[in-house]
Order: C-alpha cells, then sequence, then structure tokens
C-alpha cells in the first residue's frame, strides 16, 4: 500500500519539477536572447517553436491509436536538451538560433507527459470528484511558478550560465523520477456513468465559449511573460527582478484561482464568469500604459486570475465531455497552445513596431472574442430556450 501511493505521487513530482523547469528557462530567455544582441523577434519566435511543437505532438496524440512510449521520448529529448544546455554554457554556440531548437525540445517533452500524466490522476472521476483531481493537478504545475522566476532574477544577477547549471539540474532529476513511474501501466480511461448532477447538455457549449476565453486570456498572459521584460528594461529602465516580481505575480493569481474553483463548485455552469474572465484580462493589457510598477504588478495579478480561471474552465470541461482523459488533455492543451503561440508571435513582431503595438492588438483581439461570445450566446438563448443563461 506504501508503494502504491508512493508511485501515486510521482507523476506530482515530476510535473513539479518540470514546470520550474520551464518557467525558469521562459523567466531567463528574454536575458539570454539580449546577452546575444538580440531582440523581440529572436525571443517570440523561441517562445512560439516551444508551444508550435507542443501543439503539434499533442496533436498527433490526439488523433494517433498508436500508444507511445513516453518514457522513452522525454527521456531522449530531455538528454537532448541537456546536450544543447552545455552547449551553450560552454559557448560553442553563441547564436540566439539555439533556443528556438531547445525551446522546441521542452514543448515536446511537455507534449509528451502532461496528457499521460493528467489522465493517470484524474483517472475516470466524475463532478465534484473530477474537479478536484484536476485542481490538484493544475497547483502541482502552478505552485512552482511562484518561486522560479524570484530564483531565476538572483541566479541572473550573479551570470547567465548560472540558470543553464539549474536547469540541467532540474532536467536529470525529471529524468530520475521518471524512472520509476510505470507507464506501460497506463491504459485509456474506459467510460464510467457519470453521478455528475449538473447540466451536462451544457457542457459542450460551455467548452466551445471557454475555449475561445483560453486563447483571447492567452495572448494577454503571453505578453506580460515574454514582451513585458524588453518594455521593463528597456523602456522603464526596471531591473531583472522587477520582471520577475511582476512574473509572480502571474502565477500568484493563477495559484490563487485555482485554490477558488477546488472549493466552489457552482463557476462550472456560470458562463457569466467566463466573459468577467475576459473583461479582467483586458483591464490587465491596459494597465501596462501607466507604465508603473505598481500598476504592472495589479496588472500581472489581475491576467493570471483571468487565465487560470478559464483555463481550469475549459479543461473541466474538456473532460466532462470526453471520458478518454489523455484525448481530452490534448485537446485541452490545443488550445491552449494556439493562445499562446499567437501571443509569442504578436509579441516578437508587433514589438518591433512599438513598445505598446502588441497590448493595443491584444485588447483588440479579446474584445472582439468577447463581444462574439456574447452574441453567440444572446442568439443561441433566442433560438433555443433551454439553453443555460447568461447568468
Amino acid at each position: 500500500m506504501n508503494q502504491l501511493k508512493i508511485i501515486s505521487t510521482l507523476p506530482f513530482i515530476v510535473i513539479a519539477l518540470f514546470s520550474f523547469t520551464i518557467n525558469s528557462y521562459f523567466t531567463a530567455l528574454p536575458f539570454y536572447v539580449k546577452s546575444m544582441a538580440g531582440g523581440n523577434s529572436e525571443t517570440g519566435i523561441a517562445f512560439a517553436s516551444y508551444f508550435f511543437c507542443y501543439l503539434m505532438l499533442c496533436l498527433y496524440q490526439n488523433k494517433s491509436a498508436k500508444n507511445l512510449s513516453h518514457k522513452l521520448t522525454s527521456t531522449a529529448i530531455i538528454l537532448l536538451v541537456i546536450c544543447l544546455s552545455l552547449l551553450q554554457t560552454t559557448n560553442l554556440n553563441n547564436q540566439p538560433s539555439v533556443f528556438y531548437v531547445i525551446s522546441a525540445l521542452l514543448g515536446l517533452i511537455q507534449a509528451s507527459l502532461w496528457p499521460t500524466l493528467m489522465s493517470m490522476i484524474v483517472g475516470d472521476a466524475e463532478g465534484a470528484l473530477l474537479n478536484k483531481k484536476l485542481i490538484r493537478f493544475n497547483l502541482s504545475w502552478a505552485i512552482p511558478m511562484l518561486t522560479s522566476p524570484l530564483l531565476v532574477a538572483l541566479l541572473l544577477a550573479k551570470d547567465v550560465s548560472f540558470i543553464s547549471w539549474f536547469i540541467i539540474t532540474l532536467l536529470l532529476l525529471v529524468l530520475l523520477t521518471l524512472s520509476f513511474i510505470p507507464f506501460t501501466l497506463q491504459q485509456k480511461s474506459n467510460p464510467a456513468p457519470s453521478n455528475n448532477p449538473s447540466p451536462q447538455s451544457y457542457t459542450p457549449k460551455l467548452a466551445f465559449l471557454a475555449a475561445s476565453a483560453l486563447i483571447g486570456v492567452s495572448i494577454v498572459v503571453m505578453l506580460y511573460k515574454s514582451h513585458l521584460a524588453d518594455v521593463m528594461i528597456n523602456k522603464l529602465g526596471m531591473l531583472e527582478s522587477h520582471f520577475a516580481l511582476v512574473v509572480t505575480c502571474v502565477n500568484l493569481g493563477t495559484v490563487f484561482v485555482f485554490f477558488i474553483q477546488q472549493r466552489w463548485q457552482q463557476w462550472q455552469w456560470r458562463k457569466l464568469w467566463l466573459f468577467n474572465a475576459q473583461i479582467v484580462a483586458i483591464m490587465a493589457a491596459l494597465s501596462v500604459f501607466y507604465e508603473n510598477l505598481m500598476l504592472l504588478m495589479l496588472g500581472a495579478f489581475a491576467a493570471g486570475i483571468a487565465h487560470g480561471f478559464v483555463y481550469g474552465a475549459h479543461q473541466f470541461y474538456c473532460s466532462a465531455t470526453n471520458t478518454n482523459r489523455q484525448q481530452a488533455m490534448s485537446k485541452h492543451e490545443i488550445i491552449q497552445s494556439s493562445g499562446i503561440i499567437s501571443g509569442s508571435i504578436l509579441a516578437g513582431f508587433a514589438g518591433e513596431v512599438s513598445f505598446s503595438m502588441p497590448y493595443i492588438m491584444a485588447v483588440v483581439i479579446v474584445t472582439v472574442l468577447l463581444l462574439s461570445q456574447w452574441l453567440i450566446s444572446i442568439k443561441t438563448q433566442q433560438t433555443n430556450p433551454a439553453t443555460i443563461p447568461l447568468e
């Protein structure tokens, strides 16, 4: 029994370690690129390459009937990343393009692990138990995000190379933990009868609205985590530690809302909260224009709340409408990656036009998506009165 309990905690350990890895890497990435005379476009491409590869593998896993060897795939990719990190640390390749490859491989690692580990944790749970297990999964990757940016800031103050060695250490720990997880025992979930009394017929409609909301809010969060570094350092004259503090506020907002979702069930059937989350994201994007550290921190916290809510909502709706939880997680991450890729590209190329252009475009995109959802909801309500109301 004790051995089984230990094994059941291993997926959470892998998730936490890899979350710490990718958040440390992406917090340091803008400064890595800057040290190599790179700009916004190079940083944006590196972010986009990560999520593009993540998206492609999620799509493959969602459509393919083959059982991928997640352990072998992850092991091989981690070893490649370690080699590239060593290459970077020893200055054998001093070009920003090396991060396109490292980012892409990190995306492949996460895509090979996340859906499988989530399905192992969730199993065939339904209703309130499903929500509880999903939030546990989310907290296991969100909590490490609180400390990683500040730790990276401390390491950056010493030398950029410290980040590489720190990431290598984390990847080796991930590799070690993976060797104890029995992936061969993981099977596809069988359909289980639902004991959830909530209106399941509404879930596909809510999943559609949540998917649209997740794309828009992910764009705003991506700007806070990538392009804002350039704004704070080069335009506002702030320090790397200030940017790390803002990123920590984003992550704190995400963790905060995950705790709320775990203890409050009624949010699942009120699409008005999806609309509210997008309004909060718009306000977060607008707060950047005040160019004040305190307002940036508040805006970052608000962006984290908005993103955490729509992320958890879409994840729940996907799982509630698909008994194959690995496929459900793949679909969820496909939507999430679409928004992140869009935000990365927006940060990279619109940022070359002006500091403010990415945020102006983000506000426009989220506003258009929000109005579209509202109009669709009204039209659906008129044609089908049985549809769940806006409240």
